[in-house]
């Protein structure tokens, strides 16, 4: 029988470029690095709580049961200089103080264009061939077209909780 709470800062996480620039990355035309050093305060809290029940059936036989359950969130407290890791097309992932590390960022998805006609009923989306069959963006800041400045938070990609259970005999 065991049961656990934590709440640890961890401090100073974040990835910065070689020469020492907090969030840049480099490439050498075959791929692209982050380093991680020492650049902010992050808080992770949560706890976690496991059980075991151990018995015996008779001499020869005896079975166990286990489960656990863990929750945790995290939380940016601060970046140098207001310093953030920004999401690109490629990765949708954002870094930046007062959100969970990593968090989603992106368009929001409406739907899936089903004719031409919805399309062009629709805001314009710039810089993309786009159709029926195609996901359909909100149009966010509500300018009349689907660009850059449409993207925001989407969700998180550490999950709430993690549970697990084992039956043995």
């Amino acid at each position: 029988k065991e049961g656990r709470y934590f709440d640890h800062k961890y401090l100073r996480h974040a990835f910065r470029f070689r020469e020492g620039l907090t969030f840049i990355s480099y490439s050498d035309n075959y791929d692209q690095y982050f380093l991680v050093d020492t650049a902010g305060k992050i808080v992770n809290k949560g706890f976690e709580l496991s059980a075991t029940w151990n018995d015996k059936i008779n001499k020869d036989l005896s079975y166990s049961v286990s489960g656990n359950l863990t929750t945790y969130n995290n939380l940016v407290k601060e970046l140098p200089s207001g310093a953030k890791q920004n999401a690109s097309e490629e990765r949708p992932n954002q870094t930046e103080a007062g959100y969970p590390i990593g968090y989603f960022y992106g368009y929001v998805v409406e739907g899936v264009y089903q004719t031409y006609a919805e399309k062009l009923s629709s805001p314009v989306v710039v810089g993309y061939q786009y159709g029926p069959g195609d996901l359909k963006y909100k149009d966010v800041n509500g300018d009349g077209k689907i660009d850059p400045t449409d993207r925001t938070v989407i969700g998180n990609p550490t999950p709430d909780f993690a549970y697990g259970g084992t039956v043995s005999l």
